[in-house]
C-alpha cells in the first residue's frame, strides 16, 4: 500500500506512531504489544502486522519521525552557531521525560542483546549523522574548517555529554554547558 500525503494511509501511520510512542512510555520496549498499540491507534492488529511485521520496525518508524520533528538541521551562517543551535535542540528534547523514557527503554533492549533493536538504533543514528553532516559540509564550503572530518565523531563529541547528563547523572544542562561543549567540539575541527 502506497502512502498518500493526507490520505487514510497517512492517518493510520500517524495514529500508529503516536500509539507506539505512548506504549513505549507506559510499558517500555520489553512489554510493547501489538494488541495495545492497535487499540490505542484505533486500527486492527492485522494492519500493524501487515505494515510493520516486527516490533523493531514499529519503533524505527517512530524514532526516525521523532528525530526529524524534534531536531532540525540549523543554518545560522556559522559553524559555531549551527553547533550551538543543534545542541540546544537536543538538550530541549532531552528535557522531556517522555523522550528520555523512550531512549532509555530502547537502550536497555539493545543492551540485552536484541539484535533487531540494535539495528534500529544503528539506523536511527546513521540517519541523524547523515543529516547533521550538512553542518560540517557548509562550514567547509565557507572556509571555516580545513577539511570535512567524520561527522559521527564530531556530533558524538558535541552531544554525548548532554545524553549522559539527561539520562544518567541527572545534572542540569544550562547555557554554560552548551557553550563549553560547542567550544570543545570546535577545537577538534581546528
Amino acid at each position: 500500500m502506497k502512502d498518500r500525503p493526507g490520505g487514510r494511509s497517512s492517518q493510520i501511520r500517524e495514529a500508529v506512531k503516536a500509539a507506539v510512542h505512548e506504549e513505549l512510555i507506559a510499558t517500555g520496549y520489553a512489554e510493547l504489544s501489538y494488541r495495545n498499540i492497535a487499540r490505542r491507534a484505533g486500527v486492527d492488529a492485522s494492519t500493524l502486522y501487515r505494515r510493520w511485521p516486527t516490533r523493531p520496525r514499529l519503533v524505527a518508524d517512530l524514532l526516525l519521525g521523532l528525530s526529524d520533528e524534534f531536531v532540525t538541521i540549523p543554518d545560522t551562517g556559522t559553524l559555531e552557531g549551527d553547533l550551538t543551535d543543534l545542541l540546544q535542540q537536543i538538550v530541549q528534547g532531552l528535557a522531556d521525560v517522555r523522550t528520555r523514557k523512550v531512549a532509555l527503554s530502547l537502550a536497555i533492549a539493545a543492551s540485552d542483546g536484541d539484535e533487531e533493536v540494535t539495528e534500529v538504533m544503528r539506523t536511527f543514528w546513521h540517519h541523524r549523522f547523515a543529516a547533521a553532516s550538512v553542518v560540517l559540509d557548509r562550514a567547509y564550503d565557507r572556509g571555516e574548517i580545513a577539511d570535512s572530518p567524520p561527522c559521527d565523531l564530531i556530533i558524538e563529541n558535541l552531544t554525548t555529554a548532554a545524553w549522559f547528563r539527561a539520562i544518567f547523572s541527572q545534572r542540569p544542562i544550562d547555557k554554560t554547558f552548551v557553550e563549553k561543549r560547542v567550544a570543545a567540539t570546535l577545537k577538534l575541527l581546528t
